[in-house]
């Protein structure tokens, strides 16, 4: 009974891998995003944010639109329980379409920090003295 059971399991795990259902690779694929918050700041601002991870990749990526009160933002990543945080990068807002985007991918050399559900987004304007201009908490895709 017990070479049954263990033929069987092993029967499962590779007719589920080759199904695409391994949880192995199923655990490393994710994908987590939010709509930002806006603060008050910056009214008519709005933003979105995304992570994603699969084997051998991870990206990550903020746009923002309607920005009229500056045009650079620092972006952060801050942990669950705001133990950690991870500096992301700076997005440029562009003066005329009011408009930017901060895009970093594993694939093109640039060092993306490993996040997740739950997971806080927060976007600083450098030249406030109030600067959280958005923020959000990263949750699976819907």
């Amino acid at each position: 009974m017990k070479f049954v059971s263990i033929k069987l399991v092993a029967g499962l795990a590779v007719a589920a891998f080759y199904l695409g259902l391994s949880p192995q690779v199923q655990a490393q694929r994710l994908e987590v995003e939010t709509r930002l918050t806006n603060t008050g700041i910056d009214p008519l601002a709005s933003g979105h944010a995304r992570y994603r991870e699969e084997p051998g990749r991870r990206d990550f990526r903020t746009q923002v639109e309607d920005v009229r009160t500056t045009t650079l933002l620092i972006v952060f990543a801050i942990n669950p329980d705001f133990t950690a945080f991870e500096v992301m990068g700076a997005l440029f807002v562009d003066p005329v379409t009011r408009r930017g985007e901060l895009e970093i991918n594993t694939q093109d050399g640039d060092q993306v920090p490993r996040l997740g559900d739950g997971w806080w987004i927060v976007v600083f304007d450098l030249f406030e003295p109030n600067p959280l201009l958005f923020f959000g908490q990263l949750r699976p895709r819907q």
